[in-house]
């Protein structure tokens, strides 16, 4: 800050703050400007914004080179035909990370104003689109190779995607990266996605197939009948060796497994969607969080699953979203129980969900705080459900359908938004005893009833509200 500081404070910290509080926040006045800043004892993000000269869609980081590759599109405009004819045409650029002011070229109003000056980067041909990007190392003899991979599809070439092998290499002297393209494969469909399987082999979902590729170094080769052919294009694929994980396009969830060098169907989802991505968790569960178009993610699991039955069981939980996670990637960070996995779920809107695992007990304490927050006309204002008093059925956790499995972390942010004193007096009203037989549960109150589901999981406590609060706070905070 290059003004000086008229007057500052320090607003103290208190026990239970509300999340939108300025609780523990330095406050100062400097030139007519009121600024509020916080400290945080983890790293956290920092938001930077990169020009482009083009529209981007395909980003990734390569830990060999330390910087972003990011695909984007370039238009050119040929004035000189009439009609004017426009030209899309794809290339890649590396982002240096470390750089305060990281730019990218501009290549002006065609692709011949390219600086000279710069290092070469690949061009597509006109209308051909980079639809995957891989950071890939592969290891021989001890020996170990740097690739970008880059997959295309093409609509008026008799090849209808493309394989490219592109060799990269940072020079010393100037810091910039070089690149220069080893090998290309040409094949019949389009190339959808890619993933590395092993040291030196390369799984691509092409058309309708998945089929193995390696490089001309490597010393295996797998025969032609290795590929499989699906019922519609896979979007996605992950590999957990000897399993391969897909999203198909019309099949949703789709899991290969490698015998005697070969791809076989191990399972599939038995409910056919439009599958876009997915995330293998594994466990004991053997389970998979599965995305597809209408806003809907899906836990499978592979559990029951047989060499005479390859339907996967009915998902053990669903959520149905506003929006359709296009991408779902994994985090690895710490999270707030060591049994939870977190992923975190892009739309194509920008928006970014986290999505989280939890084991019975946890989902039941929260399920029941949803179901209260569902009642309440100051925190689920729009709700069709608001009565003073309830029965023990309309709040107690529900197992009868795989959306009942889902909790609503933003509707539980709207909980912790309105602290512990709320949640008191909202425990404090007592059931109906209409509508239940069990004068136990008749007798019993919202509160007695969090305690129970409390202790499952802190034990006893003089303070359950705190507790639970507490916890909330933790597992609803966003790490990156």
């Amino acid at each position: 800050m290059s003004g000086s500081i008229d007057v500052a404070t320090l607003i103290d910290a208190q026990v239970d703050p509300r999340p939108d509080s300025l609780s523990g926040s330095l406050v100062c006045v400097s030139e007519g400007q009121l600024l509020i800043c916080t400290l945080d004892k983890t790293a956290g993000p920092v938001p930077r914004r990169v020009h482009l000269p083009g529209s981007a869609n395909r980003l990734i980081y390569s830990k060999y080179l330390n910087s972003l590759v990011v695909s984007y599109t370039l238009v050119e405009l040929d004035t000189e035909s009439d009609p004017i004819k426009r030209y899309s045409r794809p290339t890649i650029e590396f982002i240096d990370l470390n750089s305060q002011n990281p730019e990218v070229r501009n290549p002006g109003t065609s692709l011949k104003d390219l600086d000279t000056r710069q290092p070469w980067r690949p061009v597509g041909a006109s209308g051909e689109k980079i639809t995957c990007l891989l950071d890939w190392i592969p290891k021989r003899d001890g020996a170990e190779y740097h690739f970008i991979v880059i997959g295309t599809a093409r609509k008026h070439q008799e090849e209808k995607g493309r394989i490219i092998f592109l060799q990269t290499q940072r020079d010393r002297t100037t810091g910039q990266i070089e690149c220069v393209i080893k090998h290309v494969h040409k094949f019949e469909g389009a190339v959808h996605a890619i993933a590395p399987y092993g040291d030196f082999t390369l799984m691509v979902a092409t058309g309708y197939d998945i089929v193995p590729l390696e490089p001309k170094f490597s010393e295996k080769r797998w025969v032609r009948s290795a590929r499989y052919r699906l019922t519609s294009p896979a979007i996605s694929i992950s590999v957990h060796e000897p399993f391969l994980y897909l999203s198909t396009s019309r099949e949703s969830l789709v899991v290969l497994k490698i015998t005697d060098d070969k791809l076989v169907l191990h399972s599939h989802d038995r409910v056919k969607r439009e599958g876009l991505s997915h995330f293998h968790v594994g466990g004991d569960a053997k389970l998979t969080l599965a995305t597809s178009r209408g806003g809907t993610v899906s836990a499978l699991s592979e559990i029951g699953v047989t060499a005479n039955d390859k339907v996967m069981p009915a998902p053990l939980a669903e959520a149905h979203l506003p929006l359709s996670i296009m991408k779902l990637n994994p985090t690895y960070t710490a999270s707030s129980s060591s049994s939870a996995t977190v992923a975190y779920g892009t739309a194509l809107d920008g928006t970014v969900y986290r999505l989280m695992t939890l084991t019975e007990k946890q989902w039941r304490l929260l399920r029941f705080l949803q179901n209260m927050c569902m009642r309440d006309p100051i925190i689920s204002p729009f709700g069709s459900v608001r009565k003073r008093r309830w029965i023990p059925a309309e709040i107690e956790p529900s197992t009868t359908k795989p959306s009942s499995m889902h909790v609503n972390g933003d509707i539980l942010h709207r909980l912790l938004n309105c602290g512990s004193d709320y949640l008191r007096q909202m425990l404090s009203i007592e059931y109906d005893s209409s509508g239940t037989s069990s004068e136990a549960a008749s007798a019993s109150t919202a509160m007695e009833r969090l305690s129970e589901l409390s202790v499952e999981i802190f034990g006893d406590s003089r303070d359950p509200v705190k507790d639970v609060m507490e916890w909330l706070r933790k597992i609803l905070e966003i790490t990156l």
